[in-house]
């Protein structure tokens, strides 16, 4: 007997240390060692299923198993039995039953996911009853087997257990000691309702143990304290949701996240009061959610009219309706809250014109009621314990919210409503005992006022009155003593700082009564619109700094509180003035503080945009103008609807804004003709404007040669148009006159008539025809004239100064010649006239040189010293003559006397060339450079002071400076600019580099001018192709009458 147990304990200790077994939906293989032994056959005799195991032998391991598919799988349940094969023995041995240890792993497929509340549940898989009734979950929890499995016809792949519900993830204990982990179906939210502030949730498998459950609300995690009950299928949680928004909900429930449920806490109105029809007014909505999280602005309607939002919190909604029509629907009107989308779904009503009584007071002896649609003065009936009250005056304020009476009797706890059409509520009132402040207000600071109480009991007489205010501020009264009647006494109190109203109770004794003081609003003196487009009022506001500080000030402007939303224009409030930007949407309207919701006095303020004036006769010139409007209150958009038309080229300018009092509107029309145009400002007002066109301005000319012959000449200006009709010069007329461009026309000089007689030298009379003529331009009608240097005589500058000199030395007035400099626009014109004389002069200057070199080449010493001589006589007598006359000379004289200057200095120069035998003049004319740097300084002068520096160095480079520092009040230099329109051909360089250059221009008048325009100086560069001459002029203008001619000539012989 212990043989053959030995045995058979053998055989199971080996059987039972098997390599491995492996199951899958198409087959069940084991692997066993050579010498163990197996399994070669199952049997199910309730489903008469037989399944034989193929064994294949390695030279390690012995592998069998059996093949597997759906249909065998669902007969894999009932009595099992097995025959086993005996490896030692080669023996089968049958009806053994199945080893559980042995037997394969169930596959659960599905995966398992029951409900967290429990109940029958389906589960499906391969080989999950092998040798089994019913199921272990972790640690001991039978999970019964519902499905008969006794049964034949029952399927062991989809098997009903009763399962008792649970949270988080367990585990199946399988028979072989396997295991297997599920967790429960993942949380669903179905729907979610809010009553208040208890919000209900309702789904499945929220499992019902607080500790495993989490909420979230836009992700964030609501406290465990707040869940007021879990269950499987719903939770309650206390959660105020403060702002309208749509939030997201998830559930989070034994490690399972639900589904993203999505909820719009929309506005909850509860209670709105009511206003007139007529003048609309401001309507108070309270109710849950009335505001956005975002701060965006609420929309309201009440039935099909706007209501104005003006401020908004959580709980309140203030907002403006404006009157409606007579005739409109006024009751029953469906209140419609949309805030960021979200409208509310709960349905208020509003009525129009439905007087309602919210406070009584006693205030200062007089009954203040507080309400909505209170009435008039006329219409409103007052009715005590329902009796009619005749002699009583009603006054009401304009917005029908505040009605103020005196009783004409002691009321004692009666009852009190307004008839106005229609009945108002009921309240209670007891006017029996009140009292009085000494002050109509109170400082804002604070202060001690008196206050008198009337009607006090006897019992009271010795008692201490207390004022409480609702934040349970108290303050004792102190008997001043000044009545011997007791029953009316006066006390003094210390008011608290404060503002706007303050309601308190005042008691002594038994006695007592609700009442409020009032703290004074400043006075808003004046309001204008400053700089950088601000409204500025001014006022004494040195009280109120800090409550506006604290966001107890708001500013109300044109129907809104005004917002410090403009970063670089913020809101300033200070002592003596506040300031707020201006802004497009702003019209004429009252201004007024409100001081802790208490309104000041308003001040009427128009900063609509006013026309003053307009030029309605501009005259512009070539390119156009500027139509200047002038007004007040103008900001950026008031240019929107404000433009000009004209009607000659159909064309519509808009204007630009400048500043708060000035609108331009550029023009670029041109003329001769005048345009009619018609100005429109902010769209309302019509100005007609006339333009003119500026008069032709002559400003110089080209110069006729040969004035017997006459000929073309240019004529140099501006505001010259194509519409030519008169160009005279003198008394003669300029024929073919041609317009060129905006700065220059050409004609023809046919005849000469007009001459004057000119004394030579030495007193002998000659003719000459006149240099200057009176050029005149006709253009449209309208003209320009200026009187211009036209031709030219060769020997012209040595008459006039001859003549000048021996009118001096005959004692004649001379200084007249320098009158005719002081013109302006003679002296424009002088420098046409001048190059041709520098121009003979230089040729004058080169024929003498030429001639003199032949000279001196042949005859050499003593002749070289008479020239010398007669030229330093020459120059000596030019000194004297300066030195003696002090006189202001002509610019012809001056350049004159420059020009001679120049003359003896170019000869003296050639005979120190020669005596130091210096052969290479000739070819020094052409390498050596004429360096010539004019500027020209004004100092608003009319006396010329020249002063000629000639140092020669005996070089071959001649290097001329010439500072020229002239005043351009009376003396007008005659440059052309304006991009040179006299197209003299001059070579205008503007640079400042340019001063070491030879510069040689023939231009139409044959002048050889380097025009350097050097910082807007005009530096003229004469080239004379000369023999290096050295020339340093420097011409100061100083503020005398005397011209000092000074010539230091240091010369090296």
């Amino acid at each position: 007997m212990k043989a053959i147990f030995f045995i058979c304990f053998i055989i199971i200790f080996k059987f039972c240390c098997s390599l491995n077994i492996k199951s899958t939906k198409e087959s069940i293989v084991y692997q066993y060692d050579l010498d163990e032994d197996y399994y070669s056959k199952w049997s199910f005799a309730l489903t008469g299923l037989e399944l034989e195991f193929n064994c294949v032998n390695s030279s390690v391991v012995r592998t069998c198993s059996i093949p597997m598919d759906e249909l065998m799988a669902k007969k894999l349940h009932g009595v099992t039995s097995s025959c086993l094969y005996y490896a030692r023995y080669n023996s089968n041995i049958c009806d053994v039953q199945i080893n559980p240890k042995k037997t394969p792993t169930p596959i659960v497929e599905p995966e398992f996911r029951p409900p967290t509340k429990g109940g029958n549940v389906l589960i499906q898989g391969y080989y999950l009853v092998i040798g089994a009734s019913s199921f272990i979950i972790s640690p001991n929890e039978e999970l019964v087997i519902l499905s008969k499995l006794q049964s034949k016809e029952t399927d062991a792949t989809n098997l009903t257990v009763s399962y008792s519900g649970g949270c988080g993830p367990k585990t199946f204990l399988w028979l072989n000691n396997k295991n297997y982990t599920f967790n429960h179906a993942s949380p669903s939210i179905q729907s979610l309702s809010v009553n208040d502030s208890l919000v209900l949730i309702n789904g499945d498998n929220f499992c019902n143990v607080k500790e495993m459950v989490d909420i979230f609300m836009d992700e964030i995690k609501v406290e465990k304290q707040s869940i007021e009950l879990v269950d499987h299928e719903i939770i309650k949680l206390n959660f105020n949701q403060q702002y309208c928004k749509s939030v997201e909900i998830k559930i989070v429930s034994g490690g399972l996240v639900s589904n993203v449920f999505k909820k719009e806490f929309k506005p909850n109105p509860i209670k709105i009061n009511t206003v007139p029809s007529d003048i609309g007014g401001i309507i108070i909505i309270e109710g849950q959610r009335l505001s956005s999280s975002i701060k965006s602005t609420p929309l309201v309607k009440i039935g099909n009219y706007s209501c104005i939002v003006i401020s908004s919190t959580i709980n309140t909604i203030e907002c403006n309706i404006k009157p409606v029509p007579k005739g409109s629907i006024l009751k029953d009107l469906i209140v419609s809250i949309s805030i960021d989308g979200i409208k509310n779904d709960n349905k208020l009503l509003f009525s129009f014109d439905t007087p309602f009584i919210s406070d009584i007071l006693i205030t200062q002896g007089i009954i203040k009621i507080n309400g909505n649609c209170l009435g008039t003065n006329s219409s409103t009936q007052i009715y005590i314990d329902d009796v009619l009250q005749t002699n009583i005056t009603i006054n009401v304020n304009e917005k029908q919210t505040i009605l103020l009476f005196q009783p004409s009797i002691q009321i004692k706890k009666s009852k009190l409503y307004l008839k106005n059409e229609i009945k108002s509520n009921e309240v209670i009132l007891d006017s029996s005992f009140y009292g009085k402040f000494s002050e109509s207000y109170i400082s804002v600071d604070g202060q001690l006022v008196n206050y008198t109480l009337y009607n006090i009991n006897q019992v009271n007489y010795n008692k201490i009155p207390i004022i409480e205010f609702l934040n349970n501020i108290t303050i004792s009264g102190i008997d001043i003593k000044n009545s011997t009647e007791y029953s009316t006494r006066t006390y003094s109190f210390q008011i608290p700082n404060g503002c706007g109203r303050k309601e308190f109770f005042i008691s002594i004794g038994d006695q007592g009564f609700r009442s409020e003081l009032y703290y004074g609003t400043p006075k808003i003196r004046n309001c204008s619109i400053g700089i950088n487009q601000m409204i500025v009022c001014n006022g004494d506001f040195r009280s109120y700094v800090e409550l506006y500080m604290l966001g107890d000030i708001k500013i109300q402007f044109s129907n809104s509180e005004i917002k410090d939303d403009i970063p670089d224009k913020p809101i300033k409030f200070q002592g003596d003035y506040f300031s707020f930007p201006l802004k497009a949407e702003y019209g004429p309207s009252e201004i007024s503080l409100q001081v802790c919701k208490e309104l000041s006095i308003p001040l009427k303020v128009d900063i609509s945009p006013k026309l003053e004036s307009v030029d309605s006769s501009p005259e512009f010139n070539i390119n156009g103008g500027t139509v200047v409007i002038s007004g007040q209150n103008f900001v950026n958009d008031t240019t929107i609807d404000t433009n000009v038309y004209c009607f000659s080229n159909q064309k519509q300018y808009d204007c630009l804004f400048s500043n708060y009092t000035t609108i331009l509107c550029n023009l670029d029309t041109t003329g001769p003709y005048n345009q009619e145009c018609i100005l429109k400002f902010n769209n309302q007002t019509n100005k007609n404007i006339s333009i003119s066109f500026i008069a032709p301005v002559v400003l110089g000319s080209s110069m006729i040669s040969k004035p017997s012959l006459g000929g073309i000449i240019s004529i140099y200006g501006k505001e010259f148009y194509d519409a030519i009709d008169m160009v005279s010069i003198g008394k003669n007329q300029c024929t073919n006159a041609t317009f060129v461009n905006s700065t220059c026309i050409t004609c023809i000089i046919n005849t000469i008539t007009n001459k004057i007689n000119v004394n030579g030298g030495s007193g002998n009379p000659s003719e000459s025809i006149s240099l200057k003529q009176l050029v005149n331009v006709t253009i449209n009608g309208k003209s320009g004239s200026n009187i211009l240097s036209i031709y030219e005589k060769e020997n012209e500058i040595e008459i006039e100064i001859d003549k000048q000199y021996n009118q001096t030395k005959n004692g004649s007035d001379i200084t007249s010649v320098g009158t005719n400099s002081k013109n302006s626009a003679q002296n424009d014109n002088n420098n046409n006239d001048t190059r041709s004389k520098i121009i003979m002069g230089v040729i004058l200057g080169i024929v003498s040189i030429i001639l003199l070199s032949i000279s001196l080449y042949f005859y050499r010493g003593k002749e070289y010293i008479e020239v010398y001589k007669l030229n330093k006589k020459e120059s000596d007598k030019v000194n004297e003559y300066r030195r003696v006359h002090n006189v202001y000379y002509s610019k012809e004289a001056t350049i004159y006397y420059d020009e001679l200057d120049i003359r003896i200095t170019n000869l003296t120069n050639f005979l120190n060339n020669i005596n130091n035998n210096n052969n290479n003049n000739k070819n020094n004319n052409n390498d050596n450079n004429d360096n010539n740097n004019n500027n020209n300084n004004n100092n608003n002068n009319n006396n010329n002071n020249n002063n000629n520096n000639n140092n020669n160095d005996y070089n071959n480079n001649d290097n001329n400076n010439n500072n020229n520092n002239n005043n351009n009040n009376n003396d007008n230099n005659n440059n052309n600019n304006d991009n040179n329109d006299n197209n003299d051909n001059n070579n205008n360089n503007n640079n400042n580099n340019n001063n070491n250059s030879n510069n040689n221009n023939n231009n139409d008048n044959n002048d050889n001018n380097n025009n350097n325009n050097n910082d807007n100086n005009d530096n003229n560069n004469n080239n004379d192709n000369n023999n290096n001459n050295n020339n340093n002029n420097n011409n100061n203008n100083n503020n005398n009458n005397n011209n000092n001619n000074n010539n230091n000539n240091n010369n090296e012989e």
